[in-house]
């Protein structure tokens, strides 16, 4: 079955065999579930009337376009970022015919006629055609009673609202704690390594003694290293002295200093800012995604870019080791994954993970710079 409709079953790796394109069209136009067939090369080719009822997108006002030129359309305000998941990852699917990260960017909610909003689910599947490899893509709104989808958008929000808050508090203790590490235990430190120095040089004629004390000069300079890593790994200064990307930068060259991974670093453009919160939630992302890379990769070289649009700022970690699969990707048990996610979405943002047996892993977040609206606005 394809879109309500009896149809032949073709697995494209296997067989020989393609779909008329013409026919799929026309497949598409009389299914009864909301339905589009995106071509080879990322176009609408149709989109059905159920479609266009739900969404109020007549097929002459979004044909031609491309999907993810279309699905910007129904993307509610301060979502705009799902816009470029999609064109990525729908690049994928037609490329490697894994739907499975164009489903889940595709799901979740859209604006529909009459300016509400529905929650969806996508369906796609890839379609072999004689000129490539074409996809039929489902929307189906996930049906409850208007009191239960009242009462779980507000559960949702609320839920987002008090992680977001949470994440802000720890974010505020950790910073306090860092000043204090930096500041109170470290200074004392060095003071008393300074009066432990004098003493030795007032015993230089005491051999034993003075070796004694440089023993304890050695541990003070072990427990002020300590005190200053603690710090950085708490809330590196750099974050907030220098801001986002020198912080990148300094966590690259710690990881390989760590480690012995080789980091690259790319930011565009040079000067870029970033709004604080965002600055906090990228640099713990890129934190726990090259936790990842050390603990799981076995790669022998990462990538990191920056950059920054009019609308979004964007961060990809890619390494080149094993590759993550599928199924670990998508395993709520990966709690380093699910969180990158959750820090993502807490910041109206998208992230996905993507690996290649074989190739290495690429993390991909994706979050508006305008994010603080809307934080402000909820808040």
């Amino acid at each position: 079955m394809l879109f309500g409709l009896p149809v032949r079953e073709v697995d494209p790796s296997e067989q020989g065999n393609a779909f008329d394109y013409e026919s799929l069209i026309s497949l598409v136009r009389k299914s009864e579930y909301p339905s589009c067939l995106v071509d080879a090369g990322g176009r609408i080719a149709a989109w059905n009337g159920s479609l266009s009822r739900m969404t109020g997108l007549r097929p002459d006002e979004i044909e031609n376009e491309f999907l993810w030129d279309g699905f910007a359309l129904l993307c509610p305000p301060r979502e705009e970022a799902r816009r470029e998941a999609v064109k990525e990852t729908l690049r994928d699917a037609l490329h490697t015919g894994e739907t499975d990260w164009l489903e889940h960017v595709l799901s979740g909610r859209i604006i529909v006629a009459g300016g509400s909003r529905v929650t969806v689910d996508a369906a796609v599947s890839v379609l072999p055609t004689e000129g490539g490899s074409s996809l039929g893509i489902a929307f189906v709104p996930r049906v409850r009673t208007g009191e239960s989808a009242r009462g779980e958008s507000a559960a949702v929000e609320v839920l987002r609202l008090l992680n977001r808050r949470l994440e802000s508090e720890r974010e505020q203790e950790r910073q306090r704690i860092a000043r204090e590490l930096h500041d109170e235990l470290g200074h004392t430190l060095t003071a008393l390594k300074m009066d432990v120095v004098r003493i030795c040089e007032r015993l230089a004629r005491e051999p034993e003694t003075r070796e004694d004390l440089l023993r304890v000069v050695r541990y003070v300079d072990e427990a002020i290293a300590t005190v200053r890593r603690v710090a950085s790994e708490l809330r590196p200064g750099i974050l907030d002295d220098l801001g986002l990307a020198a912080a990148v930068e300094w966590q690259a060259e710690e990881f390989t200093e760590r480690t012995g991974i080789e980091v690259r670093v790319d930011v565009f453009p040079l000067d870029l800012t970033v709004e604080s919160q965002c600055a906090i939630a990228l640099f713990r992302i890129l934190q726990e995604a090259l936790t990842n890379v050390a603990r799981h990769a076995q790669a022998t070289a990462v990538r990191v870019t920056l950059r920054a649009t009019d609308e979004s700022v964007e961060l990809i970690v890619a390494d080149n080791g094993r590759g993550i699969d599928r199924e670990t990707a998508n395993r709520r048990s990966s709690h380093g994954l699910v969180g990158i996610r959750e820090r993502a979405r807490n910041m109206n943002g998208m992230a996905y993970v993507r690996g290649v047996p074989g190739e290495g892993t690429t993390v991909h977040v994706r979050l508006p710079l305008d994010v603080m609206e809307g934080v402000d606005e909820e808040d």
